[in-house]
């Protein structure tokens, strides 16, 4: 059993196994975390049609038919940031909420950013908040950020950066 729902041009397909447990089958994403050589994070501020209120999170969206997921990240970077980064690494692959949603996240750490804007399909205003990588924390604490998959991509990006700051030296 099958059955598609349409949303603002994106497909969502509510499917069922042999067991006819039903679960969600979505288009794959790519999730950046725009890192500038302050040390900031860029986050966007959008709204969330889920939760009718606006949200803090990393820049990302659907990757489009035949695109490769690092040629995604960076115009998901254009289109909601006016940025691009010259230095992308793929940080991980996510599968959010796995048991009822098919989906895989492409999370990538982008650095050596340079102005590129490019015209985005939103129909809403995307604003920007700088956050210091080594604060993120107190966004979580304070209620501010709570997406499970921009949390676990700011984590992996600190230990990304861990573990290359050691390789630096020697360790």
């Amino acid at each position: 059993m099958s059955e598609n729902i349409h949303y603002e041009d994106s497909y969502f397909q509510i499917s069922s196994d042999n067991a006819d447990d039903r679960y969600i089958t979505s288009t794959d994403a790519v999730m950046v975390v725009p890192l500038t050589e302050k040390g900031e994070v860029i986050l966007i501020r959008e709204p969330s049609p889920a939760f009718n209120e606006l949200v803090l999170m990393l820049p990302g969206g659907t990757i489009d038919a035949n695109e490769n997921p690092r040629v995604s990240a960076n115009r998901e970077l254009q289109e909601e940031i006016d940025l691009k980064a010259r230095t992308l690494n793929l940080l991980c692959q996510f599968r959010p909420w796995t048991k009822y949603l098919k989906i895989e996240i492409f999370v990538y750490l982008g650095r050596n950013l340079v102005d590129s804007p490019l015209e985005g399909d939103e129909g809403h205003i995307i604003t920007t908040q700088h956050v210091p990588l080594n604060q993120f924390e107190q966004y979580i604490a304070s209620g501010e950020l709570r997406d499970s998959t921009t949390i676990s991509a700011l984590y992996m990006t600190r230990q990304y950066l861990q573990y290359e700051k050691s390789l630096h030296n020697g360790h």
